[in-house]
């Protein structure tokens, strides 16, 4: 799963090499290993955020992935945000290419986010998005 994502050999292993450095990913790492506890509140406080998606996660080739995703961590989610809107195409389609590759608590807002405070893209969709006048029809007899 993880190979099918297209990225290069260094970001690869500087994404393995910060899931390793990150405290949360640690603790989300070593709890899928264990096992997950019966009860939400036997979870470490750093990684609840995770409880409702733990039948989800696994951990493959040093990485931790959802479904299809790889988790990202902190250190390098600015750098995937950069990658993913760097065709300005919009809030919808960084979505839908970032959903397929990649997941982070809160990347959905991060990516509205980054697009909307976008120069280019305000300055693009000013344009492309014109709202149309109300047009009045004759009332029917």
């Amino acid at each position: 799963m993880v190979h099918q994502v297209s990225i290069s050999e260094e970001k690869y292993k500087s994404l393995q090499e910060d899931t390793a450095k990150d405290p949360e990913l640690n603790c989300l790492k070593s709890q899928i290993i264990q096992g997950w506890p019966e009860n939400a509140k036997d979870v470490p406080n750093i990684i609840k955020k995770y409880w409702s998606m733990r039948d989800f996660l696994s951990i493959e080739d040093g990485l931790i992935v959802k479904n299809t995703a790889i988790i990202i961590p902190k250190s390098m989610q600015s750098l995937i945000l950069d990658r993913l809107h760097e065709s300005h195409q919009g809030i919808e389609k960084c979505l839908l290419k970032a959903r397929e590759n990649v997941f982070w608590i809160g990347m959905t807002k991060d990516v509205t986010d980054r697009v909307q405070t976008c120069s280019i893209c305000e300055k693009n969709n000013k344009k492309s998005q014109q709202k149309e006048s109300l047009l009045q029809h004759e009332m029917p007899s």
